[in-house]
């Protein structure tokens, strides 16, 4: 029957059955088979066994860490050998090796070589396994192989639908066999550790050693239940939760939970990362960053990590220690740290040890650990690097004086303390504010020169404060003694007051400049008030865009630094933030043209039907034989007009008592009178700044006649007269057609 292909004999069920038939001889194919394999690919074994991996599960209830041990079978012969070159792959922290005898090993030689194996090495764990079962796994394989050869290789099976199916069915009993037979060799193995004596164990108890093994291993390792970011790679949307929980940890430190409201899924990382472990805490009224162990207590394990970092910046103080060199700390044993909680955890010691830790980015110091930082950081560690901070006596000295020069120039920073890190980061922060002008412009004291210099230069806290400052005097320096040491403090004082002082100084002299212009006596709230209202008054009126530009700013302008850079700008047709020396130039001159046209233009104010604001006079008197006329020429605001009446109405009362029919008595009154109070010396006023003033203006800048260096008249019409018998008055209002004679 099995020759005419009536019936066919199935081996793995020790019986026959009924055989539709086929011309296609499946046992002397796969006896074929069997001759042509010589070793069997344990690769490939392993893909058909379907072995999982075995899991360290009471360590991971403690931990949170999940930790696994992946399971490989290996032929007797190399066993040794492969255990040797061992490296787990896909974060396993070691293998379960199971032992196949493939060359007639005896079971006393194959125990021999696993003892052997599991001794091989100190950086991963390996348990090796062998049971008296495994003699069976090599037949079953080399069956299974020779059938799949035989189902790959022969193409006369395409047309052969009964021999396919046949084939398919015994590959299907025979993967399935070799799977039960393999559990069975697991249940029933002997298995060997390094200085452990061999005990056979079932399969179920292979999790118990994995959990020794990782206990022993990451005896260290933190306790953090958040299965979100305690393993090694992170969702993106867990990485997304982290983000947003790193911004919040340099932004809001100081607010009750970061300043998370509600329950998103940054709150909950801060709650299982942050509050549970005591690294955000309370501290008085203020929230703040901690040490793990400051309340005394660390229920999360997280000491000797902090620790280990710690003792790993400090023993590299003379160099700057990158972030990654910390993750790759933490990695070893006994911590085990997973790579989604290293960013967190790193920002969280940062800013627990910010006293003693100086912070840069790619080389850079950073005087402020910010938001990019940490995003940086949490794309690549290597970006962000540390450096330990260490003080001697005369170090504290210096620091001390440096704190005082921080607190001087910067009345929001009370620096509480002395470390280097925190007075370099209030002198540098210092710098950083000041505007870019300062930065590029030459006209500063060569000491503010040098100090500006040096802080271009500054990227390490220690170098800056203790070696590159005191080096800005000489080489002979030193800062042991009290007299260099001052020399040295004073030195950065008054450097960096000066850059302090640079720009707020220029900006005011162009200021006063402008306002000596456009005749403004001083910089009080009613002549700012009346300076805008004569900039409405004339906008639009002549014509003229950039004059124009300049009444509209001018409407604006309160006399504050902000609003006067937007004029300055206008002048040096530059944003403040690109001004150079010789634009400073050529705003003093454009400021100076523009004032004029100002007020040019407000003599035409009339011309569309506006008011005057100003009414510039002129008085002219010949007497007492003068070869030449007294000349006074003034202005008078709409604001002084009230002043101004009420002077003449008392001389008016005055006059009246006087016999007023005789009028060239009463001209004559008034013209010597006149004359007392134009050869009268000019009051020196000076304002709150303690700089001089005559009539109101500027000294160096005053525009009448007698001002000092810059004289200028003031154009008109003028009717004058000289005679020894008479005296006459001119008196002149600009803006109207011809002179009135009194």
């Amino acid at each position: 029957m099995d020759r005419w292909s009536f019936t066919i004999f199935k081996k793995f069920l020790d019986a026959r059955a009924i055989f539709a038939g086929s011309d296609f001889d499946i046992d002397g194919a796969v006896r074929a088979a069997l001759d042509e394999i010589d070793e069997i690919d344990f690769k490939e074994l392993k893909a058909l066994a379907g072995l999982q991996p075995i899991l360290a599960k009471r360590h991971y209830h403690v931990t949170g860490a999940l930790r696994w041990f992946d399971v490989n079978i290996v032929p007797i012969s190399g066993l040794v050998d492969f255990a040797a070159e061992l490296e787990p792959e896909n974060g396993a922290i070691g293998e379960f090796l199971l032992a196949i005898p493939t060359e007639g090993e005896d079971e006393l030689h194959a125990e021999e070589l696993c003892r052997k194996a599991a001794r091989q090495s100190d950086e991963w764990d390996i348990v090796v396994g062998i049971s008296k079962r495994s003699w069976a796994v090599v037949p079953l394989a080399r069956e299974l192989f020779a059938l799949e050869n035989v189902s790959n290789d022969h193409p006369e099976l395409q047309g052969d639908a009964v021999a396919r199916r046949e084939v398919s069915a015994r590959l299907a009993s025979l993967q399935a066999l070799l799977e039960t037979e393999l559990h069975k060799v697991f249940d029933n193995a002997l298995w060997f550790r390094k200085n452990h004596q061999p005990k056979r164990l079932r399969q179920a108890d292979l999790n118990s050693i994995a959990s020794d093994l990782a206990d022993r291993r990451f005896e260290e390792s933190p306790r953090l239940h958040n299965e979100l970011l305690n393993r090694q790679r992170p969702s993106s949307n867990a990485i997304a939760a982290q983000n947003n929980l790193l911004r919040r940890m340099v932004l809001n430190e100081g607010e009750p939970r970061l300043g998370i409201e509600g329950f998103p899924a940054e709150g909950g990382l801060f709650a299982s990362v942050l509050e549970s472990t005591g690294l955000y805490v309370q501290d008085g009224d203020v929230w703040r960053f901690g040490e793990p162990t400051k309340n005394g207590a660390d229920p999360c394990r997280l000491e000797p990590i902090w620790k280990k970092a710690s003792d790993y910046v400090r023993r590299h103080a003379k160099r700057t220690v990158a972030i990654s060199e910390l993750f790759a700390e933490w990695r070893k044993p006994p911590f085990g740290v997973k790579d989604g909680l290293m960013p967190i955890l790193a920002v969280a010691f940062i800013l627990s040890q910010r006293e003693r830790l100086a912070v840069y980015r790619d080389g850079i110091f950073r005087s402020r650990f910010d938001d990019v930082d940490v995003e940086l950081l949490a794309k690549d560690a290597a970006f962000i690097q540390l450096r330990w901070m260490d003080l001697s006596d005369v170090s504290r000295r210096l620091l001390s004086g440096m704190a005082e020069v921080v607190r001087n120039l910067d009345k929001s920073n009370d620096l509480v303390n002395l470390a280097p890190i925190d007075v370099g980061r209030g002198l540098v922060a210092i710098y950083d504010r000041l505007p870019q002008w300062t930065a590029r412009t030459m006209r500063l004291s060569s000491n503010a020169v040098s100090i500006r210099d040096l802080f271009k230069r500054a990227h390490d806290p220690n170098q800056f404060l203790f070696d590159d400052i005191p080096g800005t005097l000489g080489e002979d320096v030193s800062l042991g003694k009290e007299d260099d040491l001052r020399r040295v403090i004073e030195s950065v004082r008054d450097g960096l007051g000066e850059l302090v002082l640079a720009y707020p100084s220029m900006l005011q002299r162009l200021r006063d400049l402008m306002l000596a212009e456009l005749q403004v006596p001083n910089v009080s709230p009613q002549s700012l008030a009346e300076l805008r209202a004569r900039a409405e008054n004339i906008r639009q009126l002549a014509g003229d865009f950039r004059l124009d530009a300049f009444a509209g700013r001018l409407t604006q302008f309160d006399g504050s630094e902000e609003s006067f850079e937007g004029i300055a700008s206008l002048a040096a047709n530059k944003p403040p933030r690109d001004w150079v020396d010789p634009d400073l130039d050529r705003a003093t001159v454009e400021l100076a043209e523009l004032a004029q046209k100002f007020l040019r233009a407000e003599t035409y104010a009339r011309v569309k039907g506006r008011p005057d604001k100003r009414q510039a006079m002129a008085v002219m008197i010949g007497m007492d034989g003068r070869p030449a006329p007294m000349l006074e020429e003034f202005v008078i605001a709409d604001t002084d007009r009230a002043a101004v009446d009420d002077v003449i109405k008392k001389v008016a009362a005055a006059l009246d008592t006087a016999d007023t029919s005789q009028r060239s008595i009463i001209l004559a009154a008034l013209a010597e009178l006149s004359s007392r109070y134009m050869q009268a010396p000019k009051p020196a006023k000076r304002n709150g700044k303690e700089r001089l003033y005559l009539d109101g203006w500027p000294s160096e800048t005053c525009p009448w006649p007698f001002g000092g260096a810059r004289q200028r008249g003031v154009g008109g019409l003028y009717a004058a007269a000289s005679s020894r018998t008479r005296d006459r008055v001119f008196l002149h209002r600009y803006g109207q057609r011809a002179a009135r004679s009194l």
